[in-house]
């Protein structure tokens, strides 16, 4: 009987993680394609998702004021929107930008797979969790959610963005358990600067970063370690102190 119910359990796992794997590497090919107005639709989209603005008094203006009210718009002349030279867009910087709402699975901003950039930091996206579709955003070089009401989990998927330099998911109430932080970060080795403050890691001091030679900043404060930094981490060549 044991056995049966291990089996079923099994196969339940290896069908999940194809179906995972699979709807992955469409929701890629299709985002790919995309061309510059389908991206800029993609981005349109997402500001319909944006359940509450509020006024930002010390800007004077609401970030998505530059948007107008069409989709025909080149989102290239947006508001924190960077794009390159082909018009693809590569950089989301919306920090502090009164933005509130749910980010989910099905967010658009998941289509802009060329993103190099993604700031989402200082808003209010309480009760959202970062979604696996985070994966499909492989050309990231800088992350920051911080201070922006993420919560739970944090999506092993993260680990898939191998060519951050920059990551910071401080100030939310995010949790790393099983398989850690090793799992998630190991990858990484393009770090220059890590901060991890206030999210519960609840494990041993990660001692494999002492071989991130980029490392030029590192934050775990109130993360719940466990042990001693080991001396060879505080002499990393570009390490700045505080």
């Amino acid at each position: 009987m044991f056995g049966i119910k291990l089996l079923r359990f099994m196969a339940s796992t290896v069908l999940q993680i194809f179906s995972f794997v699979y709807l992955l590497i469409l929701f890629t090919c299709t985002a790919s394609l995309l061309s510059h107005h389908e991206e800029c639709l993609a981005l349109f989209q997402f500001k319909q998702t944006i359940l509450h603005q509020v006024y930002n008094e010390a800007a004077g203006y609401q970030q998505f004021d530059s948007w107008g009210n069409t989709s025909d718009s080149d989102c290239c002349l947006f508001d924190g929107v960077a794009c390159s030279n082909t018009g693809h867009v590569i950089g989301l910087h919306w920090s502090g930008s009164s933005l509130s709402g749910i980010i989910n699975s099905s967010s658009t901003l998941f289509k802009l797979v060329h993103l190099q950039v993604l700031n989402l930091s200082m808003n209010n996206f309480g009760e959202s969790q970062i979604p696996h579709e985070i994966a499909v955003l492989k050309q990231l070089r800088s992350l920051n959610l911080s201070n922006s009401g993420f919560t739970g989990q944090i999506q092993n998927e993260i680990s898939l963005l191998i060519q951050l330099s920059s990551l910071d998911l401080s100030g939310n109430p995010l949790r790393l358990q099983s398989p850690g932080v090793e799992y998630l970060l190991e990858n990484m080795t393009r770090l220059e600067f890590l901060n991890l403050s206030g999210v519960d890691l609840s494990s041993s001091v990660p001692c494999f970063l002492a071989n991130f030679s980029s490392l030029t900043s590192i934050i775990l404060s109130g993360c719940q370690l466990q042990g001693e930094f080991p001396s060879s981490i505080f002499h990393l060549p570009k390490l700045k102190s505080s």
